[in-house]
């Protein structure tokens, strides 16, 4: 199934992240943030919830909604912040996607498994564009958070680890830096 058919199935999960994204671009429209900002978060957080459900139905986060959000991020911050904010954010996607990377690495000759898939790694590396290193680690923990409530809700051993890093990413972004 492609993106654009991810609704049109009728499941469980929809009216959640519809929800979801619907409470989160409103907060961030209230922000006192320039317009440009409030259209590139409301772009992120339309991806976020795609690949959420994406992840959680075919446990697969597509390139393409990881290139949109990274892409307007970058022309944002080119077109309003300058380079210096640029290198900055760039340096925060690398810092958390290798921190991720590096764990799931260990965690991987520890149980013979990796932790994340590449996906769950890219998508960290999506929170350090736009939260950056120190942030961007805030919301790795609270995605560890949420995902072992989601372990626990639905009483599996394996479940898609995205749907999680999206809600972190969102409650990361209505908190206060």
């Amino acid at each position: 199934m492609n993106v654009t058919g991810l609704f049109r199935k009728r499941h469980a999960l929809r009216a959640p992240y519809l929800l979801l994204f619907e409470l989160s671009a409103a907060m961030m429209a209230l922000r006192a943030v320039p317009l440009s900002e409030v259209v590139c978060d409301s772009v992120l957080a339309l991806c976020l919830l795609f690949l959420a459900v994406s992840d959680w139905e075919q446990s697969r986060i597509p390139n393409q909604l990881l290139f949109i959000p990274a892409a307007c991020r970058v022309v944002f911050l080119i077109c309003t912040a300058g380079w210096r904010l640029l290198l900055s954010s760039l340096s925060g996607a690398a810092f958390l996607a290798l921190t991720m990377a590096l764990i799931s690495h260990i965690g991987g000759h520890l149980r013979g498994v990796g932790c994340f898939g590449g996906g769950d790694i890219k998508l960290f590396g999506l929170a350090g564009l736009y939260l950056g290193a120190e942030r961007g680690l805030w919301c790795a923990g609270i995605a560890c958070m949420i995902g072992l409530i989601t372990a626990l809700a639905v009483h599996r051993n394996r479940f898609p680890f995205g749907p999680s890093i999206s809600a972190a990413i969102i409650l990361c972004l209505l908190l206060p830096g």
